[in-house]
């Protein structure tokens, strides 16, 4: 048995009571840290110093600039078990530099240990973005869960969700949005559909929502009971 917890499930046009995507695994696996997770953990009275693995699918601002933030509250309260974040290619050495850039005091000790594209049960599948992102593949509890991370349409993606017990993957735009969903490499709701077709993965959530997809997705949900919204808990 896998459970899914959602700290976040908006994109990068943030709006009020919403925030960006993060995900917790079975209480310590997360999937992207952006702003404000570390606090949506502490407001659901987890522990941060339980987490033992981060994964990042890419470096953007809203996916990304939680981890240093994080670096210091476990340091703060003095976590010493390594965390171990995992991300594309450039990973530690980006964090170092986020940490420096910030002013880390030299008195902190930061625990942390840097994969990049993979680590144990996961497998990073590249997907489309503006920049490297990769899509992670990851095994627990008997289960598989796939996380797209931000990307437009990807056959890759597809191959990377094959079967999964449940498909996480982002949904920024209507279809009617397409222009803006090229410019931007994001998908539109068509576009997950056919990943969810292509990869047969049993279960989607889409994620990195909008105003506008979110609406469409609770419609959508009355029409099959496969598609399930970011709320609360998800156990498989």
């Amino acid at each position: 048995m896998a459970s899914i917890r959602f700290l976040g499930n908006w994109s990068s046009n943030i709006t009020a009571s919403k925030r960006n995507i993060s995900l917790l695994i079975d209480g310590r696996i997360a999937m992207d840290f952006g702003p404000h997770s570390l606090e949506s953990l502490l407001e659901g009275g987890i522990d941060p110093c339980g987490l033992d693995t981060i994964f990042i699918s890419h470096m953007h601002l809203d996916h990304y600039s939680g981890v240093p933030e994080l670096l210091w509250y476990r340091a703060i309260h003095q976590c010493r078990e390594p965390v171990h974040i995992v991300g594309p290619k450039g990973i530690g050495n980006n964090t170092k530099s986020l940490l420096e850039l910030l002013h880390t005091p030299e008195a902190f000790e930061i625990f942390a240990e840097y994969h990049e594209e993979k680590y144990d049960n996961a497998d990073g599948f590249v997907a489309n973005h503006l920049i490297r992102d990769i899509g992670f593949r990851l095994e627990t509890g008997g289960k598989v869960i796939f996380y797209s991370g931000d990307t437009s349409y990807s056959e890759n993606v597809s191959k990377g969700a094959e079967k999964a017990d449940i498909l996480l993957h982002e949904m920024t735009y209507l279809n009617s949005d397409r222009q803006w969903a090229d410019f931007w490499k994001h998908s539109t709701v068509s576009d997950v559909m056919k990943v969810f077709r292509e990869s047969d993965s049993k279960l989607l959530v889409p994620v990195h929502l909008t105003t506008r997809t979110e609406s469409h997705l609770n419609d959508s949900m009355v029409k099959d009971s496969r598609i399930r919204a970011p709320q609360s808990q998800i156990n498989l």
